[in-house]
């Protein structure tokens, strides 16, 4: 069972994202995050969701392309 939400660091190692990635992606609206308190929280499937929607490795549509 999936969790409801992960905190940043464990948004960035179960996605591989950066920490500036994740904050830059909540900052965009492609990540829903919520506060509790000091924490930010990522939704696990606003995460999933983020990371299934990037384009597969090899394209020319990433960073670098021509």
């Amino acid at each position: 069972m999936d969790p409801i939400a992960v905190n940043i660091r464990e948004a960035c190692r179960v996605s591989g994202l950066t920490r500036t990635r994740i904050f830059g992606e909540i900052r965009n609206g492609a990540l829903e995050a919520k506060r509790a308190g000091k924490h930010t929280l990522v939704l696990y499937a606003s995460l999933k969701a983020l990371v299934q929607s990037l384009p597969p490795a090899g394209s020319k549509s990433g960073r670098g392309a021509a």
